[in-house]
């Protein structure tokens, strides 16, 4: 039984990869940076799923170009890059990562409320100018 294709067009954190490959056959972006479009539509052509970052646009063209295309997963929490219309219309199943990012938005405000309520900013400035001596 032949495998389905995965375009991925960034390497994932972790076991991602692997998971992958036991499961599909795959493609894989192997550059730091994102995939040019033109590259990612002549890639995808006989794909059937398609994980992604938010720097690439899934929209009408690209999907035009991926006909067996029957999932797009991205891993980013927001859809944006993606045409979630022309998904639904073509049938194609869109995942995404939703509150990936709540624990560290909340820790990240807390710490910016911490940081403006103690001044931190000013106190880290008055050290480095050489002003602070000793307590």
């Amino acid at each position: 039984m032949t495998k389905a294709l995965v375009v991925v067009t960034r390497r994932p954190p972790g076991s991602a990869l692997e998971a992958i490959e036991r499961a599909a056959e795959m493609w894989l972006w192997e550059e730091d940076r994102p995939i040019p479009g033109d590259r990612l539509a002549a890639a995808i052509g006989d794909a059937a799923g398609l994980y992604c970052m938010l720097t690439d646009a899934v929209d009408e063209a690209l999907l035009r170009a991926a006909p067996g295309l029957r999932v797009v997963s991205t891993m980013s929490v927001g859809t944006d890059h993606i045409d979630l219309d022309a998904c639904t219309a073509q049938g194609i199943a869109v995942g995404h990562t939703p509150d990936v990012l709540n624990e560290t938005t909340a820790d990240t405000a807390f710490a910016l409320l911490m940081a403006a309520t103690r001044r931190l900013g000013e106190g880290r400035d008055y050290v480095r100018a050489g002003e602070w001596q000793r307590w």
